[in-house]
């Protein structure tokens, strides 16, 4: 489904991404772990063409290349980015409501909302509430809600469980977890967090100053000494 090859993001003089290669099949979980400043976020505002970056990069055989950032959402690209970044001053309905807004023909956005609502029913009983009035936990899932208002093929988490209680991030993780298993939606998710990020995942990378360092299955992944030493706390 997703394809990248020899991806490099350079800021300045700095280098953020350099030779970064991978790929997400259809239906799979698939998990990226590794420090602060690895470069893990630039890779998502590349994939969405938020920053520039050289390299192949195709969506479904397309190259995206060839398409606008604006226009990525209507493949059936969603990102939802580090720190929720809802609307405020919007209900969390019209939240929900734009995210419809790269729908177009792939799907009826009433049922869509309705669907959310049943993954997180935090926000049907709040609906009507500015957005900027909920708790972190539920602008999380807000943020997780219209990012899935487009009907996705692909879903881009970008550090859900940022700044949340352990409680809150167990919820997250099960409608996560349950939209893979029930809906066979593709997600990638980045995660501070790397135990509830491989134990969820069908396969993961790590990536150290900006380069893809190890890869392989959830199994592998866990079996792996170095990165049980490094990520894990064992």
């Amino acid at each position: 489904m997703l394809q990248l090859e020899s991806i490099e993001v350079r800021y300045g003089g700095l280098t953020a991404l350099d030779g970064v290669s991978f790929e997400v099949r259809e239906g799979e979980f698939v998990s990226i772990i590794g420090p602060n400043g690895a470069g893990k976020t630039t890779l998502f505002k590349a994939i969405s063409g938020i920053v520039e970056s050289v390299g192949a990069m195709t969506f479904e055989g397309r190259s995206l290349r060839e398409v606008p950032a604006a226009a990525r959402p209507h493949l059936g690209i969603a990102h939802v980015p580090e720190g929720r970044q809802v609307f405020g001053s919007l209900t969390v309905e019209d939240n929900l409501r734009l995210g419809t807004k790269a729908l177009g023909a792939r799907g009826d956005a009433p049922r869509n909302i309705e669907r959310i609502y049943g993954l997180f029913p935090i926000l049907a009983e709040r609906r009507r509430q500015l957005a900027g009035t909920l708790s972190g936990g539920q602008q999380q899932m807000l943020a997780i809600g219209r990012g899935l208002a487009s009907s996705p093929r692909l879903l881009m988490l970008d550090e859900p469980s940022m700044g949340l209680a352990p409680a809150v991030v167990d919820q997250i993780f099960d409608a996560v977890r349950a939209l893979h298993r029930e809906a066979g939606l593709t997600i990638l998710i980045v995660e501070q967090r790397a135990i509830e990020a491989i134990e969820s995942c069908d396969r993961g990378y790590v990536i150290a100053t900006g380069k893809v360092v190890a890869s392989g299955s959830r199994d592998e992944l866990l079996a792996n000494p170095q990165i049980r030493s490094a990520y894990l706390g064992a």
